[in-house]
């Protein structure tokens, strides 16, 4: 996903619901940061969602957040960290380095 300018265009309201937010990345004053955009207000809100972290124009560049993971993807994730750590696979019984042994790279 790319990065787009708050001068080209702004989070579009997702549906017709009062108060709707659009959960966004912002690049503000050379930073990044997690902030929904306040579709009824039209500004960025502080991360609880509260009116008004900073005006629409004090943002740079936004991007939408991407979808959250399913559990299909975390247990995925989870897998490839035990392997990369030299956890091995689910049937590994030995002791890595930090239960205090050398580690059998299983």
């Amino acid at each position: 996903m790319d990065w787009i300018k708050t001068s080209e265009r702004l989070p579009i309201k997702p549906g017709k619901r009062p108060y709707e937010h659009v959960d966004c990345l912002v690049v503000f004053k050379g930073q990044v940061f997690a902030r929904p955009w306040n579709c009824e207000h039209e500004c960025w809100d502080d991360e609880e969602g509260d009116d008004h972290w900073a005006e629409a124009m004090e943002v740079t560049h936004w991007m939408p957040l991407p979808p959250p993971p399913t559990p299909t993807d975390v247990t995925a994730s989870i897998g490839i960290l035990a392997i990369i750590a030299g956890g091995g696979g689910s049937d590994c019984t030995c002791n890595g380095p930090d239960d205090g042994g050398s580690g059998c790279g299983c």
